[in-house]
This record gives C-alpha cells, structure tokens and sequence, in this order.
C-alpha cells in the first residue's frame, strides 16, 4: 500500500478519533445515531489497520459481526460492500437465539446487544471490538472509550497477537492506552 494512502487512513482514524462530524452516505441513514455512525466509521477504519492471516485471499470477505438488536446495528449497513485491502466487507447481523460468531472476522460487543466476550464461540483470528469498560483488560482487542465528547479506544495488543492479527504500528500510537 502506497505511503500517501497509509498515511491518509490515518488521518481518517484521527479526524474520527476526534469527534469530526460524518459527512456523505454515513450522514443519510435514518435509523442510526451519529454517534452510531461514527463508531460503526472508526470499526471500519480500525479494520484497515489489521491484518488477518488469510489477508492474500481476496475471495474472503472481511465479515463484521454485530447484535441485530443492538442500537448499533442499523449503522453497520454503511460498510457493506466496502473494500478493504482488495477484501469485500460484509455484515452479519446475529440474531438473538445465535451466539456463533464463528466466522466473523471482526465482531463488536455492543452494551445493549445480547453478545458478550464470555463464553463467546470465535474463530481463533476474529477481531473483538467493545464498548464495555474493562473490555481489553477481560481479552477483547479493542475498546472504545469515551473522553469528554470524543469516541477513542484502546488496543490489547497481546490479545491481538494472540488472535495471529497483526496491528499496525500507526493505529496503535493512536491508541489511548495499550493493554
């Protein structure tokens, strides 16, 4: 990848990071908060920054997994179909008698969903994203945080090794704190 576009995922993570408002198709949806969207923005560009270990395979989609009845959900819709490292990504919503996120690449734990870490059946490369405190301290990769009115998040990046995923240097110093 081109440094200028490395570079310019970056700053897309920052400007997000710091509570920019989303303009374009993001901005249209009229089921979904701003807040929403902007987390649904950040989990998308967080996923550039990672590499999973079938990452050459580009008939592999990227699979973001999420509760269908989380108040998030609505929001994931904005990154159906969008490219990631010539991978498709592709959203599962999971309804609530289905707790398998076998399969996901990318799965968030929403608050109000009824998926939780514990217990949780991943494939052994997914990456874990939450809302909950303490949520990179119990084994996910990325928690978001909230400072003042800004969306930020942590990274686990043992958690991350664990998962074989591999975290990109840049993304990790826009971390706020490193597990």
């Amino acid at each position: 990848m081109p440094y200028s576009h490395t570079l310019l995922g970056v700053l897309a993570v920052a400007v997000l990071a710091a509570g920019v408002p989303l303009r374009g198709a993001a901005a249209q949806s009229a089921h979904a908060t701003r807040e929403d969207k902007l987390r649904v923005a950040m989990i998308y560009n967080i996923a550039r920054f990672v590499r999973w270990p079938n990452d050459g395979d580009p008939s592999q989609p990227i699979v973001f997994c999420v509760s269908e009845r989380a108040r998030i959900a609505p929001a994931f819709r904005e990154i159906e179909g969008k490219n990631i490292r010539m991978r498709r990504a592709r959203v599962r919503l999971v309804p609530e008698e289905d707790a398998s996120l076998i399969g996901c690449s990318a799965a968030h734990f929403a608050r109000d969903g009824h998926l939780s870490l514990e217990g949780a059946r991943l494939d052994s490369h997914t990456l874990t994203m939450g809302e909950a405190p303490g949520f990179a301290r119990m084994g996910g990769i990325v928690e978001f945080v909230r400072v003042g009115k800004q969306q930020r998040f942590s990274i686990n990046v043992a958690a991350a090794r664990e998962a074989d995923l591999k975290v990109s240097a840049r993304l990790i110093d826009l971390a706020i704190r490193i597990e």
